[in-house]
């Protein structure tokens, strides 16, 4: 399936390739064909939205069963000595310690129902330094995807101390960030945010092997599950529930700085900021005050943002942002929006940003501009907002598929001619 592809992109490679001027890393030719082979073997695979056509075409639905947990105590491991500790990071059950010395861990689970399933992980970092730890995935012995040769298990943020600190001058810094030191959850999904919802593998019914392979930084698992993936609604259908429940517009806004009420993050580099636009709040003419948070700091796949606020009305509700996206010129900037751990709805899991340099006050709207609605009830909620691609994704890929077959084409010319290749000699590379 992907031969066909990488012919029509050869023209282009073969292009970029005369440009190349300069010098080579001076590694051996032993290093250059095996990391050549590693990358032809990658490419050569499905990516996971061609598996993810496949199974649509061959009529796999997602499953419907309960969770299917993972019996840790019966997974195996490289080194043959499964490490099995209890009281890490407060946790007094069982779970898998991992370091650089196991090279994989492998799980037998047996499935009730064919369909398709989420890989959800309960996960610690043990380095306290590491921003995330990555890990490949095997099913079955083989590499389901692409994207499953890197999975990443992500640290998260808050910052260091509460109140807020100024200097000598009346200028308000910006708050240290510390690591969460706790258990977390992930669902497995690619490391770049080309995809708006987790992987949904599909396994037929029967006993099946899962791989995870070591690829950097140590952690602990406590819980491995395969889980139903949620299936999102059209806005239109969450619409007709609210008619149908009743729910009713609140009367009380609820109101919230940004900069202010963020209870975690995923990277320390997603602090608050200043902006001395006298629109925003708060804002001084004077000083350095925090107003802001994202910018040119936000720009990752799968970076996310979680805020925490309390409802004292349960009803509906529309969500208002000052924003301004202003560095993609030439299309939007996309992120899903999650209330309380959950897309809402299918428009949420990629929602865009139009460029605008200028701040706006933005109400999260269809394409006629008719504001969506969300539902809340009274209490505590957390909103998230996580960097996708959304609509750029197909562009995006191709790029790094072309940059990657180059390098590798790059390599093949280097066994040839080697580093410092004789100008007066024909190498007739074909």
């Amino acid at each position: 399936m992907r031969k066909g592809r990488h012919i029509r992109m050869i023209g282009a490679i073969m292009a970029a390739l005369m440009l190349l001027q300069g010098g080579v890393v001076a590694v051996s030719k032993e290093g250059i064909a095996a990391e050549t082979t590693k990358i032809e073997e990658l490419y050569d695979s499905d990516t996971y939205r061609e598996i993810e056509a496949e199974y649509e075409q061959n009529g796999y639905k997602n499953a419907v069963t309960d969770d299917i947990n993972v019996v840790l105590e019966t997974a195996t491991c490289s080194t043959g000595k499964v490490d099995i500790r209890t009281g890490i990071a407060n946790y007094q059950g069982n779970a898998l310690y991992w370091d650089e010395a196991i090279e994989w861990y492998e799980f037998t689970i047996e499935i009730p129902e064919s369909g398709r399933y989420n890989i959800e992980v309960e996960y610690y970092l043990t380095n306290e330094k590491a921003t995330y730890a990555e890990r490949s995935l095997l099913i079955d012995g083989q590499l389901p995807f692409q994207e499953a040769s890197s999975v990443r298990f992500t640290q998260y943020y808050q910052d260091a101390y509460t109140e807020k600190i100024y200097n000598n001058l009346g200028d308000q810094l910006k708050p240290k960030q510390s690591a969460i030191r706790e258990w977390h959850s992930t669902k497995l999904i690619d490391n770049q945010g080309y995809l708006a919802m987790p992987f949904a593998i599909y396994f037929e019914k029967g006993v099946h092997k899962i791989r995870l392979q070591y690829v950097n930084d140590d952690m602990a698992i406590r819980k491995i599950s395969l889980t139903p993936p949620e299936t999102l609604q059209k806005y239109e259908e969450i619409e007709k529930q609210y008619q149908k429940e009743g729910y009713r517009s609140a009367s009380k806004e609820i109101k919230f700085q940004a900069e202010d009420n963020v209870i975690k993050r995923s990277s320390p580099t997603l602090r608050p900021e200043y902006a001395g636009d006298p629109i925003l709040e708060p804002s001084s003419c004077k000083n350095v005050i925090l107003n802001t948070i994202g910018g040119d700091t936000w720009g990752r796949g799968n970076e996310s943002i979680t805020w925490e606020f309390k409802v004292e009305e349960s009803g509906l509700y529309k969500l208002t942002l000052r924003d301004a996206q202003a560095w993609v010129t030439s299309s939007s900037s996309y992120r899903q929006i999650s209330i309380d751990g959950a897309v809402p709805f299918e428009e949420m899991a990629a929602y865009g940003f139009e460029y605008s340099r200028d701040w706006r006050k933005e109400t999260i709207s269809d394409s006629d501009g008719n504001p969506y609605l969300f539902y809340l009830s009274e209490g505590t909620h957390t909103i998230t907002m996580t960097a996708k691609l959304g609509k750029t994704v197909n562009v995006t890929t191709t790029l790094s598929e072309c940059s990657s077959i180059l390098s590798a084409f790059i390599r093949k010319v280097v066994l040839i001619t080697g580093n410092n290749p004789d100008l007066n000699y024909e190498y007739e590379l074909e």
